[in-house]
């Protein structure tokens, strides 16, 4: 039996292009299924301001009663606000969402700011900002937290005040749980603020108090001339920043 050795030749090159070209299209599906993997990662924090003109922005009561008020915030009428009144255990609230979830260290956030009041008639607010992360999902006892180790105070005499809690590592104080600052920077679960009086704890206190809440900013340093709140945009709430 005679066989064209031009003919195996074509034949194995044939036969190795083949190989190839599985080998090529196995690799295309394994970086599309890492791509999928990585774009269905919801938790993508970002630095941005909550100011309430679209609804709640995904921030839920921590044990109050929260709505969303449509007129009496910072700047006056038609300035809607957050408000936290007690329910049935303590005074927070809470965020989960996306835009406040996920790598806080990759990102660059170092602080949170926003504008915060104590009703007039009610009782005055000590208010913490709480980290939770990492840990279960959504957030359990056994997650760990950091919560700001000094409160922002607030007299009950109806002002908006602004405050900065601090995101470095020295100002805040671990309440729970046993990971390190550097882990939970990284894997941030959940964003509170509640009342929270004298030494930092892991639960907050009841208080029969009335809070409101606005422009809740996480931010951190920009070197964009008239970007006041750090969000790396020169917009609106950058020139009522400054007019303040």
């Amino acid at each position: 039996l005679l066989i064209d050795q031009q003919f195996l030749s074509r034949l194995a090159g044939n036969r190795e292009k083949t190989m190839h070209r599985a080998r090529f299209q196995v690799l295309i599906v394994i970086y599309a299924a890492e791509a999928l993997i990585a774009s269905t990662d919801s938790r993508a924090a970002t630095l941005h301001t909550d100011d309430f003109s679209l609804g709640q922005a995904g921030w839920m009561s921590g044990g109050a009663v929260v709505s969303l008020e449509p007129d009496g915030g910072p700047t006056g009428a038609a300035d809607p606000f957050l408000r936290v009144r007690p329910g049935f255990t303590n005074l927070a609230v809470f965020n989960s969402a996306p835009d406040w979830t996920g790598n806080y260290a990759d990102l660059g956030a170092d602080r949170v700011e926003v504008d915060l009041l104590a009703a007039a008639g009610t009782s005055p607010l000590s208010i913490r900002l709480v980290l939770f992360g990492p840990g279960t999902q959504p957030p359990t006892t056994a997650t760990t937290q950091y919560t700001s180790t000094a409160a922002a105070e607030l007299p009950a005499d109806g002002q908006w005040r602004r405050f900065i809690f601090s995101l470095a590592e020295a100002d805040l104080t671990r309440v729970r749980g046993t990971q390190s600052y550097a882990a939970m920077m990284s894997n941030v679960l959940r964003v509170m603020f509640r009342h929270d009086p004298g030494a930092p704890s892991s639960g907050g206190t009841g208080v029969d108090g009335d809070l409101g809440i606005d422009n809740v900013a996480l931010l951190g340093p920009s070197l964009t001339t008239g970007d006041y709140d750090g969000d790396f945009d020169v917009d609106g709430v950058d020139f009522l920043r400054w007019q303040r």
